[in-house]
C-alpha cells in the first residue's frame, strides 16, 4: 500500500517506497495535477466528480485506472483524508493523507472467474442430459437447462422445495 502525506500547502511531507513503485512517478513532481494526468482517459470525468465530492466531504475514496509512465495500466483505489483544524466554525486544512492500493490482480482474478463461470454455464446448458449439483444437505445448488426441462422447474423453483 502506498502512503503519501502532504502539508497544508500540498507539499510532500512523507512518501513511502510503495507509492513510488505503484505510480512510477517521481514524488518531487506529485500533486493533484499529476494525479489528473495519470488517470486513464475514460476515467477522468468520474475522477473529477469524485475529487469534487472529496473537497466537500473532507475524505473518501477514488477508484480509477492509473496509466504509469511505462504504459502499464493499474486498477487503483485511492483513499484520501483531509486533516482539518477548526478555528471557530471554519475548517482550516492542515494536511492530507493518501493511501494508494493497487487492485489490478484482484480485478483480473474477478474477470477470469466470471469468464470461467460463463464458460462452465455454457457447457452445462449445452448438455442434452440432466446435470445437477447438491450441497452437503442434499439441496440442489446447480441445474442445467436439460434438468429444468426434465423437471419442469427452474433452479430457483427447485431450490425452494
Amino acid at each position: 500500500m502506498g502512503m503519501l502525506r502532504l502539508d497544508q500547502n500540498s507539499e510532500i511531507v512523507y512518501c513511502n517506497d510503495s507509492w513510488r513503485k505503484i505510480t512510477g512517478i517521481d514524488i518531487n513532481i506529485w500533486n493533484r495535477d499529476v494525479l489528473r494526468r495519470v488517470v486513464h482517459p475514460d476515467d477522468k470525468q468520474s475522477v473529477e466528480h469524485q475529487l469534487e465530492a472529496l473537497d466537500a466531504n473532507g475524505s473518501g475514496a477514488l477508484t480509477f485506472r492509473l496509466c504509469k509512465p511505462d504504459g502499464q495500466q493499474l486498477n487503483i483505489i485511492l483513499h484520501i483524508v483531509f486533516d482539518h483544524e477548526y478555528i471557530g466554525e471554519k475548517p482550516i486544512r492542515r494536511g492530507t493523507l493518501a493511501l494508494l492500493i493497487d487492485t489490478t490482480h484482484q480485478t483480473q482474478t474477478e474477470v477470469s472467474l466470471q469468464k470461467l463461470s460463463t464458460r462452465q454455464q455454457a457447457i452445462l446448458d449445452g448438455a442434452i442430459r440432466t446435470i445437477f449439483a447438491t450441497d452437503a444437505t442434499g439441496a440442489i445448488t446447480a441445474l442445467n437447462r436439460a434438468g429444468e426441462s426434465t423437471l419442469g422447474n427452474t433452479l430457483g423453483e427447485v431450490a425452494r422445495r
